[in-house]
């Protein structure tokens, strides 16, 4: 328990931007900081939208943030997930194999820069992959309990209405849970299969009725995940702008789950014996999800987006694991020396690919031997992207076969942990930087001016409008996301304003300036001039200090008459 509980610990020494939403252009997360800060107004403003129906990930940020300060409440909530993470994992391999594996594995799921990237931010992919580790672990203890299994089914059921709550494709993952269990309990107990499918229907429909009840209560419809099923519904009916040509060229957050698949296929192949069902389960329960998830990339983006291909990483990190034989890896008298060395690995990998500038796959492909290694072994372009992909694979590559060829079960153990930290050369593009300083600072910032702004919603519509350029020191961008961004911008370029624009402002607009200084409404009262309205300034506040001072200022449109 100390060796799990130390890994954020050390993570944070690392890099103490981890945990903490990134202020920067990422608007998506920072629409849900602003649901737990402020739900009731979000869900009267925006409860048509999809993302207020995330109940599995919003219920627990919502408690946390009425509890607490808006830094501790961030951290409670992230860091109560990373555990339950850690510890699910920790349970699961324990349970399925034996717990000197188990914390071996626990450590490398939390180590994981894919992983950490996941849970890191306020966006619902961490709390998906924890919800899917939870569902496996109940899946197993169903399947390894002999009396009341199908309560662990029922709190699996659970578990799967928080992945579909969270996001609703995570519902194609509710097959593929069962698939699991029916691998793991042999295909010939179709009875437990059967028994167990139906109590994890009935733990489906219990979380769901809290959801909606909980929902109601807030003031929302009981079918509160309905704007979800529509959204689901037009972007399979419409094309998407998110799709991109030559992604792959720069996936480096496949790569892991590209070794997965491969090692895994040998594996089958190779091995048709010596493997536990548990094991088998585990190597299944990722082809075919990797199946569904390729799938629907043939339709419209979803690998090519690091935060859908996330989902895939603890259940790569699994089947790697399942390489080993479960049935006969024991080092009671070593395990906790695999664990030091599992943590030095990991700790080199974050610090020499993750934490230093340039990191050390940008310095080595500044040699013409590495690249020349480059073109040897790979195909397509060199940026730093893919050499770093080809480390991440390489490094991959050395884990498996360390697990295949060397006898020595320790050294083999050391040459997988060493090899999978060098999957940190592939860096997620969520990443949070350490090079930032005021992140702490601006996501106190961001809570505060939400919590202000709500004060004054009053069933108006709010309007968004700042100048972009004109704060370097903030990211106002991440600010107007909590109010949902797009939904609520008038422009970025104040105080100009077209006609058009204009045009669009609903009758009953409520305008929240984001200024350096109280004196800019003056410029928003001559562009609103031109187009016949005007402004009635109803509160004004400023938030920081010093270059970072803002402004937030609310005024109520009006029209006026020109002179004729």
């Amino acid at each position: 328990m100390i060796c799990l509980a130390l890994v954020p610990v050390l993570q944070l020494a690392l890099n103490p931007n981890l945990f903490i939403n990134p202020s920067g252009d990422y608007i998506d997360p920072w629409l849900y900081t602003g649901c737990f800060v402020s739900f009731p107004a979000h869900l009267q403003l925006f409860g048509t939208t999809y993302y207020v129906t995330r109940l599995s990930w919003l219920l627990p940020g919502i408690a946390a943030h009425s509890l607490l300060p808006a830094l501790a409440a961030n951290y409670v909530l992230h860091l109560g997930f990373f555990y339950a993470l850690l510890f699910g994992t920790y349970a699961l391999i324990s349970s399925g194999a034996n717990r000197q594996l188990a914390l071996l594995g626990a450590m490398v799921m939390g180590w994981t820069p894919a992983i950490v990237a996941a849970l890191s931010w306020d966006y619902v992919d961490g709390a998906g992959i924890v919800f899917l580790v939870l569902t496996l672990l109940c899946l197993e203890k169903s399947a390894s309990s002999d009396r009341r299994g199908w309560l662990w089914a029922v709190a699996a059921g659970c578990g799967m209405a928080c992945m579909a709550s969270s996001n609703l494709f995570l519902v194609t993952l509710a097959p593929i849970a069962m698939l699991f269990f029916a691998v793991r309990v042999g295909l010939a107990q179709w009875r437990a299969i059967f028994v167990a499918a139906a109590a994890a229907i009935a733990g489906t429909a219990l979380m769901l009725g809290i959801f909606a009840l909980v929902n109601h209560l807030y003031g929302g419809p009981w079918l509160f995940m309905a704007p979800s099923f529509a959204a689901a519904r037009y972007v399979s009916a419409n094309s998407t702008v998110w799709r991109v040509t030559g992604w792959y060229q720069r996936a480096s957050w496949l790569a892991l789950t590209l070794v997965a698949v491969s090692a895994t296929l040998v594996d089958l192949v190779s091995s048709r014996r010596g493997r536990t069902r548990f094991g088998r389960a585990l190597q299944v329960t990722l082809l075919a999800a990797c199946a569904v998830w390729t799938a629907f990339e043939m339709r419209g983006p979803l690998l090519q987006l690091s935060y859908y291909a996330s989902y895939l990483v603890p259940l790569s990190v699994l089947a790697l694991l399942s390489q080993a034989d479960f049935s006969n890896e024991r080092f009671q008298r070593s395990s906790l020396g695999l664990a030091a060395v599992t943590s030095v690995a990991f700790v080199c990998g974050h610090w020499f690919f993750l934490t230093r500038t340039p990191g050390l796959a940008t310095t080595l492909s500044q040699f013409p031997l590495a690249v020349r290694a480059y073109h040897l072994l790979w195909f397509g372009t060199f940026t730093v992207d893919s050499f770093s992909t080809l480390l991440a694979v390489g490094g991959g590559v050395l884990a498996v076969v360390s697990l295949k060829l060397i006898p020595s079960r320790r050294v083999a153990w050391c040459g997988f942990v060493f090899g999978l930290a060098f999957g940190c050369a592939a860096v997620p593009d969520t990443w949070p930087s350490r090079a930032n300083p005021n992140v702490k600072r601006s996501y106190e910032d961001a809570v505060a001016v939400d919590r202000y702004i709500t004060g004054y919603v009053d069933g108006r519509s709010l309007r968004f409008w700042y100048d972009v350029k004109a704060f370097p020191t903030r990211s106002l961008r991440s600010i107007a996301s909590t109010y949902f961004w797009g939904f609520s911008l008038v422009n970025e370029r104040f105080p100009a304003m077209t006609a058009e624009e204009a045009r669009l402002l609903p009758a009953n607009t409520r305008f929240v300036f984001l200024v350096p200084t109280k004196d800019e409404i003056a410029k928003a009262s001559q562009s609103l001039t031109q187009h016949g309205l005007g402004l009635t300034v109803i509160g004004q506040r400023e938030f920081g200090d010093g270059d970072r001072t803002l402004s937030v200022i609310l005024a109520d449109l009006v029209r006026v008459d020109r002179p004729r």
